[in-house]
C-alpha cells in the first residue's frame, strides 16, 4: 500500500514537508490533525481499528492507549536511524523499551506573566 494515514497535532508539520516525503518516497500521506489528546483519543475509539497508521500522542496517552490495546509494537528493525536517536530520549517509563513510540519532538512549556498584575520576578516555579 502507497498511502500513509498520519493523525497529528495542528501545526506540528511545516508546510511543504509531506509533499516533500510523497516525492522522495511515492507514499502518499492523508494527514489529520487534533487539538487536543482528548479529542484524538476520542476519535480513535470510535474508528476501526487500523483507521490510521501513524498517530502522534503526548506521552501520558502512549501508556493510557497500550494498555487498552489501541496501538501496535513497532518493529524497530525496520527503523534504520532508530540507533541515532538521543539515548536520554529512548525508555521511558510510559514505553521503557520503546516497544510503542519513538521520540518525535521534544519541547518545553513557559510561564507567561502578567508584568503589571505579578512581579515577574517572583514567579521561579509552578507553585508560583
Amino acid at each position: 500500500n502507497n498511502t500513509l494515514y498520519f493523525y497529528n497535532w495542528t501545526e506540528y508539520v511545516p508546510p511543504g514537508l509531506l509533499e516533500q516525503f510523497t516525492k522522495e518516497t511515492g507514499i502518499k500521506v492523508i494527514y489529520s490533525t487534533y487539538e487536543s489528546n482528548e479529542t484524538m483519543y476520542a476519535k480513535l475509539k470510535t474508528y476501526k481499528d487500523g483507521a490510521y497508521d501513524l498517530v502522534v500522542p503526548s506521552t501520558y496517552y502512549v501508556d493510557k492507549m497500550r494498555k487498552e490495546g489501541m496501538i501496535q509494537k513497532i518493529d524497530k528493525s525496520k527503523l534504520t536511524n532508530f540507533s541515532n536517536l538521543d539515548p536520554d530520549m529512548l525508555n521511558k517509563p510510559f514505553d521503557p523499551n520503546n516497544d510503542y513510540s519513538i521520540p518525535y519532538i521534544w519541547g518545553a512549556t513557559a510561564i507567561g506573566v502578567n508584568g503589571d498584575a505579578v512581579d515577574p520576578k517572583s514567579v521561579t516555579s509552578w507553585a508560583d
